[in-house]
Formats: C-alpha cells, sequence, structure tokens
C-alpha cells in the first residue's frame, strides 16, 4: 500500500510517500514569493498532480484546515494563502481521486498525539519518535521543484 502524505504551504508544501510502512520518497513544491500568487498556485496544482501520477498512492493524507488556522494565530492573510493553497492541493486530488485511490484529513495535533502521546508535542519530539520507530528522516529532500524546474 502506498500513502502520500502532504503538508499544505504556499511557499513550500512537503510530500513524504510511504510504501507498505517504509519511507520511500519525499518531494517538496517550492514556489518563488516573486511569482504572483495565481502562479504559485497553478504550480502547486500541477506539481501535486505530477506526484500523485508518478507514486500512485491508494490513500492520500493532508492537515484538515483548523489544524493550521489554529496555529496561525488567526492571521488573516496566513489563513488566506494555506487556504487557497490547500484548495489547489484539493483539486489535484480531486482529479486524481477517479483512480481508486482514498483520501483522508488529519488534525495535527490527533498525528502528535498517537506519535508522541500528547497532542502539544513540537514537530522535534515528532521526528524524533519517528527515528525511534525506525523511520529514516531525509536530511533534504530527494528533489526540488521551484515553478516547474527541478533543482538537484
Amino acid at each position: 500500500m502506498i500513502v502520500m502524505g502532504i503538508d499544505v504551504a504556499l511557499g513550500r508544501t512537503g510530500i513524504a510517500v510511504l510504501d507498505n510502512g517504509e519511507l520511500a520518497a519525499t518531494e517538496v513544491i517550492v514556489t518563488s514569493d516573486k511569482l504572483p500568487r495565481y502562479r504559485r498556485l497553478a504550480v502547486i496544482h500541477q506539481e501535486t498532480l505530477d506526484y500523485l501520477a508518478m507514486y500512485e498512492p491508494d490513500i492520500v493524507a493532508a492537515e484538515t484546515s483548523a489544524s493550521w488556522q489554529r496555529m496561525s494565530g488567526g492571521s488573516r492573510a496566513t489563513d488566506e494563502a494555506m487556504s487557497q493553497a490547500r484548495a489547489a492541493v484539493m483539486v489535484a486530488v480531486g482529479n486524481w481521486a477517479g483512480h481508486g485511490m482514498r483520501f483522508v484529513e488529519l488534525d495535527v495535533n490527533d498525528v502528535r498525539d498517537t506519535l508522541c502521546g500528547y497532542r502539544m508535542a513540537s514537530k522535534e519530539q515528532g521526528q524524533a519518535n519517528l527515528v525511534a520507530r525506525g523511520f529514516v528522516l531525509p536530511v533534504m529532500t530527494v528533489r526540488k521543484r521551484v515553478g516547474g524546474y527541478n533543482l538537484t
């Protein structure tokens, strides 16, 4: 079973792919803040489609919007940018869903609770627990694409 987790953001959208519980790949979609927002969203959408086609996941998981809305501190600009980036990913996932894939939304605090035993664990504590469970976390991404161009 192939599971793709997507951590959505306007500047950097992270993707992790698990194949039968083993970390198989990590990717990041990077968009330049020099591009107009509509172009950044188009890049996120297209590259999400590209990665879905490349890895053909059985399940795609992403954070609920409530997760990052709580963490943004109520910043309207941040909420708007994240909502738009998430929409770009969701449309790509919706386009791909006809391939028999399931989509699940996860609350980041539930993930932290599962990994660390408490909901307010830091990102570093979550990473440490993944390593303790045998996951090898990459120091850098395998491949970065900025505005549709590969940077390796």
